[in-house]
């Protein structure tokens, strides 16, 4: 197990299946197949991050805007970091490429 994870760090690894993850290497970054679509670890590490930030800055920022409106913020503050994760995809769908691979039957 050490030797595949130090062949994907070195991109050393032909297609192989690893715990349900197709794995495959491509203008020397590793893919992986998550919902029949490859992407990038990077990738999806950035798209994480900007939905994990919006949402945590929604959420926080939601108590001073139930404070403006006059409502509790128990509510709101779900409401508003649901709608941060949101528009953190929205943002991350136009940054990430689709990478799709097409099979002739």
């Amino acid at each position: 197990m050490v030797d595949v994870l130090l062949n994907v760090l070195n991109n050393k690894i032909p297609s192989r299946v690893f715990h349900d993850v197709v794995l495959f290497v491509g203008d020397e970054e590793v893919f992986y197949e998550l919902y029949g679509e490859y992407v990038s670890l990077r990738e999806f590490g950035v798209a994480t991050l900007i939905s994990t930030i919006l949402a945590l800055a929604f959420y926080f920022v939601s108590p001073y805007v139930a404070n403006l409106i006059g409502v509790p913020s128990a509510g709101l503050s779900i409401t508003l970091g649901a709608v941060g994760a949101s528009v953190g995809f929205f943002i991350s769908v136009f940054l990430t490429r689709v990478k799709r691979v097409i099979k002739e039957v």
